[in-house]
């Protein structure tokens, strides 16, 4: 444990942390089957912060730092993970809160004094043990910290080769860096990548459960897209083109944003998130916008307002899900789609517990998906607001195969 140089993010930016898992995906060309393989057991970051030293002596600070950390690594607080101290802080024991942040025991943080209104005497430390008000120290801390001091977990960053520090006045400057995690330092997933997770749900047509189920509530202040995805090729035939499409049908594609405004939900996101592993293991998806109206339901079906052609539908839509106001998930296979007076009747496979259609918040597609990307983008705009992007694709065929 030692001393060391600590500069503060400055929130006129965002923090931005990007968490990349390694998965290799392998299709098969007719029933576009997947074969997906771990190459990592947790994401390696990419974090993005705004250093600014307001006084001529943290200039010279900053560029010291900025260019001893060529010879070797580049220690980061992550800046939106920050817990301010409960309590006076030394010896081992050091008072702040834990969770919903990446502290994790066997890896470092740092605790920084702010008393004065700039970091000053900053100090790293290797975390012994972890509880949910506390952080035990493997080594004594040097001094004793007052409450409101600043505790990050630190991130080990590979050199950053060619930084620049832009001057806004002789003595005034910012810096905006991006650095990346080593990958054998990497600080661990939140989650078990293809691990289970709390909530569960049944898939109600075979008795089949094949993952948790998601349910997300869109940013509405950006657009939801959903996208319609044949896979196919393009090629020429004479002097025209043509196109051979794969699979049975086209897969269902979402993508949209997601808006948290505390930590407690936006890390139950990042903890699913890493509970997938990336591309690596499938889920449920709640489709999340509400394509039909109920208007009646049963144990065998639910009917639905709409115009639209129900064979078209029962091409389409394999699952239904039937979300409760007090958020209980329903998932059911569709047997059958046919017309019934002004919309469809849907048939489930199998018959589901009586439910009252005043009890019913929403009905709509369900879908078998997996993240479309081994990525996840947080934007934090402050240490307890976060936006973070998703993307996710049907998985048309998805079953176990032992290979002898």
């Amino acid at each position: 444990m030692s001393a060391i140089d600590v500069f503060l993010h400055n929130w006129i930016d965002a923090v931005t942390v990007e968490s990349a898992w390694k998965t290799v995906v392998m299709v098969a060309d007719e029933t576009l089957a997947e074969e997906r393989s771990a190459l990592a057991d947790r994401p390696v970051r990419v974090v993005s912060f705004r250093w600014a030293g307001l006084t001529r002596d943290e200039a010279l600070r900053i560029v010291l730092a900025l260019a001893d950390q060529t010879n070797g690594a580049l220690l980061v607080p992550l800046y939106c993970d920050q817990a301010v101290t409960t309590g006076s802080s030394s010896g081992t024991a050091v008072a702040c809160p834990t969770t919903n942040r990446r502290f994790f025991k066997g890896h470092y943080g740092i605790i920084v004094d702010v008393s004065t209104g700039r970091p000053t005497h900053g100090e790293w430390f290797s975390i012994s043990v972890l509880d949910e008000g506390s952080i035990t120290t493997a080594e004594a801390l040097t001094r004793t910290y007052p409450a409101g001091s600043l505790v990050f977990p630190l991130l080990n960053i590979l050199p950053i080769l060619e930084p620049t520090i832009q001057f806004q006045a002789d003595g005034l400057c910012s810096v905006a860096l991006t650095g990346s995690e080593f990958a054998d330092r990497a600080l661990p997933a939140l989650a078990e990548a293809g691990g289970t997770l709390d909530g569960s749900t049944t898939h109600v047509g075979d008795g089949v459960v094949y993952g948790p189920v998601l349910v997300l509530e869109p940013d509405w202040s950006e657009e939801v897209v959903a996208g319609i995805v044949r896979d196919g090729q393009v090629f020429a035939q004479g002097r025209a083109q043509a196109v051979r499409v794969r699979g049975e049908r086209p897969r269902l594609k979402f993508e949209g944003s997601l808006l948290f405004d505390n930590r407690a939900d936006a890390f139950a996101y990042l903890r699913f998130f890493d509970s997938r592993g990336g591309r690596l293991a499938p889920f449920w998806l709640v489709s999340p916008v509400t394509l039909w109206t109920a208007t009646a339901i049963e144990e065998g079906y639910v009917d639905v307002k709409t115009a639209a052609d129900p064979e078209l539908g029962e091409a389409l839509f394999d699952y239904v899900a039937i979300v409760m106001k007090d958020g209980q998930v329903h998932i059911c296979a569709v047997g059958l789609i046919a017309p019934q007076g002004d919309g469809w009747r849907i048939t489930f496979a199998a018959t589901i517990p009586t439910l009252a259609l005043v009890d019913v918040d929403r009905v709509t597609p369900a879908l078998f998906v997996r993240f479309d990307a081994d990525a996840i983008r947080e934007e934090w705009l402050t240490d307890g607001v976060t936006r973070i992007s998703f993307s996710v694709v049907e998985v048309l065929r998805e079953i176990d195969e032992e290979i002898a």
